[in-house]
């Protein structure tokens, strides 16, 4: 992403000279990096890559159901497979858009890939759900604070190893990248099918069905009589998912913070241009705050979030829900905060601090994840394959406002410059501030724990 940003960045500003001022431009058509931080590159830039965040959304949240469904009938590993092909080749072509120096909004066009498997979002659906197949309640959050830390470890090493290479040629860095995203797809491939694991289990959809046609009545018709069983057949689909929505207030509540969260955390992709541009740093040493942000995170995950969990608990006697409910109300304080001090800030050191405020949020979501499932039912359940395609709805809703909006922000903020550039993440502080607001108004039922039964019995003694 950010040699990509790099990338962009130098063929917006070579465009921009070749239009403006043709003797700026050197010999092997390579401007300067600080000849680029002008206001009107920034613009196109931002403008680009908020239009190409939309455009990746929109996939994820039409697709987020039939593929839901696809994975309950055929396997999770198959749809895993299919998003990463899916995104691979998504990346695949706008390099080659970049390369053969085509018209720069054709990257946007990257977008139709991801129909192959639903994106991101449908990605990410399959990876909560395969740990929620095969780990027991007690013990799911920690094991999704686990798999953000192992996703970390490589977060960690790779703005580093990409600023690096960036440093000699960033076509390199990209390269590199594609060649690492690619070889998750066979490590998906050889993944143990966890579908029918659990004791039970059944598909998540089960019973949204449609009625089969008399086969004695079918006729030259027959294609057009079976896509249209299909599609009323997914959008019956469809509209039991998002029926979860009306299940419960504080249910609602969580869902919808997905939304609103991925709306403003939206803005962290504008993190490296408004560094560079606010403080003159090259996007080179800019990526260099992210290895920071991921190795906090990484102690974070793996040490004291799984530590926190265990004493609240272990010590304090909590349920599993209650205590995720207690971290996600601290972790979206935090970030909040963090947020906050971003926006404002007028030194690099103020910034370095607000993201390590931000940073020590780090948890929310697993953890406010883990409290949606426990809402449903908990692991039992047979609703969380359902719960998780309507939480990729939300993402994808507030991944494909979020892109037009956060560009927008930024280039008002360029227009007026100074303080000014901190208006996306003023923005996300105003939204965090609703997320706070809601997750405090949560309240869990002890019916909806995953410990009632055991509540139940202790209260009858």
């Amino acid at each position: 992403m950010d040699a990509n940003a790099s990338l962009l960045e130098s063929t917006i500003c070579l465009h921009f000279y070749e239009e403006t001022n043709p003797s700026l431009i050197p010999p092997n058509q390579e401007v300067p990096e600080a000849l680029c931080k002008e206001d009107d590159i920034q613009d196109r830039l931002a403008m680009l890559m908020g239009w190409q965040a939309l455009f990746n959304s929109a996939p994820g949240i039409l697709l987020a159901v039939p593929f839901g469904s696809l994975a309950d009938s055929t396997g999770r590993r198959w749809v895993l497979s299919l998003s990463l092909v899916g995104l691979t080749l998504s990346n695949v072509w706008i390099l080659f858009v970049l390369a053969a120096d085509l018209p720069i909004k054709l990257t946007w066009t990257s977008s139709a890939f991801l129909f192959l498997g639903g994106g991101a979002q449908v990605a990410t659906v399959m990876i909560y759900t395969i740990i929620s197949d095969v780990i027991p309640s007690e013990r799911r959050t920690t094991s999704y604070f686990y798999l953000s830390g192992c996703i970390l470890l490589t977060a960690l090493g790779a703005p580093a190893l990409s600023s690096v290479l960036m440093a000699h040629d960033v076509w390199l860095a990209l390269f590199v990248g594609l060649i690492v995203q690619a070889s998750g797809i066979p490590f998906a491939l050889t993944l143990p099918e966890t579908l029918y694991m659990k004791p039970g289990a059944k598909p998540a959809l089960e019973g949204i069905t449609a009625e089969r046609p008399d086969s004695s009545n079918e006729d030259v018709d027959a294609p057009v009589a079976k896509r249209s069983l299909f599609l009323q057949r997914e959008w019956h689909k469809a509209r039991h998912a998002l029926h979860i929505l009306h299940q419960d207030a504080s249910l609602t509540l969580v869902i919808l913070s997905f939304l609103v969260f991925r709306l403003g955390a939206q803005s962290m992709n504008l993190l490296l241009l408004y560094v560079s541009k606010r403080f003159r740093w090259p996007l080179s040493k800019a990526t260099l705050l992210q290895t920071l942000e991921a190795g906090i995170t990484l102690v974070l995950l793996l040490v004291v979030l799984p530590f926190a969990t265990r004493v609240m608990q272990k010590r304090f006697s909590f349920t599993p829900a209650k205590a995720d409910l207690y971290l996600s109300r601290s972790s979206i304080v935090l970030m909040t905060s963090g947020f906050l001090v971003i926006a404002v800030s007028p030194t690099v050191a103020t910034l370095i601090a607000g993201l390590i405020l931000e940073t020590f949020g780090t948890g929310y979501l697993s953890a406010i994840r883990s409290v949606a499932t426990a809402m449903i039912g908990g692991d039992a359940s047979h609703d969380i394959g359902r719960l998780y395609a309507v939480i990729a709805i939300m993402d994808g809703i507030g991944s494909l406002v979020a892109g037009p909006l956060f560009s927008l922000m930024f280039r008002w903020g360029l227009k007026l410059g100074g303080g000014w550039l901190g208006l996306p993440f003023l923005l996300t502080t105003a939204l965090f501030l609703l997320i706070t607001a809601a997750i405090f108004a949560v309240r869990l039922q002890e019916d909806e724990h995953e410990e009632g039964g055991l509540d139940e019995h202790a209260s009858t003694d």
